[in-house]
């Protein structure tokens, strides 16, 4: 039934497959693969968080391991982030072992490299210990991703400047900052962070510069009112 996506009906088998033979671990898994695809894959973009995470967390019970811990993790891990519910993520994180996580980049339709799913994960990690107040704790570990993972080395590099940022160590994250910054093409979003360590710093000037280098470079509307908007405070 599942592999027919008869989802409906195979839920219900399930269902009855776990109250009957709570110890079979052939059927448990089948229906673990049956939950998520037939109710966790089913679910919208704009899903609330708390309902992902009501059947993410009844999938959980089941102790799915491997890719399918993996993708139940991450579904919840991308709905929380995309929600800025970082102690969610903070939580959510935790539940996988970053060791067994594949380190195979992931592939687009043109066969371009990217994030691999354990670089993915201390991505996630470092992220949500930044936004829970927990930078001294990334600044423990960054070093060694930034070596272990060399093709996204610039976005754990930003995240290391922004440990420093929110600590208040201002002068270790404008070094930062401007080193990632002093590029041909630098992203707009690290010359809005750079910007916004000198405004702390008391260097407005530059501060000013480099937003409007940013609004410039930038092509999102949205993320431009923004900028526009601190230019203008």
């Amino acid at each position: 039934l599942r592999k027919l996506k008869q989802y409906d009906e195979a839920i219900l088998l399930a269902d009855q497959l776990i109250d009957k033979f709570p110890d079979f671990q052939w059927a448990k898994n089948e229906a673990i693969w049956t939950y998520i695809e037939g109710r966790l894959n089913k679910l919208e973009d704009d899903t609330p968080v708390d309902k992902i995470i009501e059947i993410a967390s009844a999938i959980m019970r089941l102790k799915p391991e491997g890719f399918a811990a993996k993708m139940v993790v991450f579904k919840v891990l991308k709905a929380a982030k995309a929600a800025g519910e970082w102690k969610i993520v903070n939580e959510w994180v935790d539940n996988l072992n970053p060791e067994i996580l594949s380190t195979a980049p992931m592939t687009d339709e043109e066969g371009r490299e990217g994030w691999c799913d354990q670089s993915l994960w201390y991505n996630y990690k470092a992220r949500a210990l930044i936004e829970t107040d927990k930078s001294e704790k990334v600044l423990q570990f960054i070093d060694e991703v930034i070596n272990k993972f060399p093709r996204q080395k610039k976005f754990f590099i930003r995240l290391k400047a922004l440990s420093y940022y929110k600590l208040g160590n201002l002068n270790d994250a404008q070094d930062i900052y401007k080193n990632l910054c002093d590029v041909r093409r630098p992203d707009w979003w690290l010359l809005h962070e750079y910007a916004r360590v000198l405004v702390d710093q008391g260097e407005k000037q530059d501060a000013l510069k480099i937003m409007c280098q940013a609004a410039v470079s930038n092509k999102k509307l949205e993320s431009m009112v923004t900028l526009f908007k601190e230019i203008g405070m």
